[in-house]
């Protein structure tokens, strides 16, 4: 698989989880991949076991089914 190949189902996965989200779930996400997070609608940045950072997404990235 190529790198692009791997992005791509990866964005994939999370709009899966995107569309879970929107009928109501709660789903965490763990990453280090800041454009991963940015599909998200809040980001916890947790650094050395406490919360440094709690951000909601005001842009939050979309994933697009073709």
């Amino acid at each position: 698989m190529s790198k692009e190949s791997d992005q791509e189902q990866g964005e994939e996965v999370v709009g899966i989880f995107q569309q879970v989200n929107n009928e109501g779930r709660t789903i965490v996400k763990v990453t280090n991949e800041l454009d991963i997070a940015q599909f998200c609608k809040r980001i916890v940045i947790v650094r050395d076991g406490k919360i440094v950072e709690d951000t909601l997404v005001r842009d939050r990235r979309a994933q697009v089914f073709l």
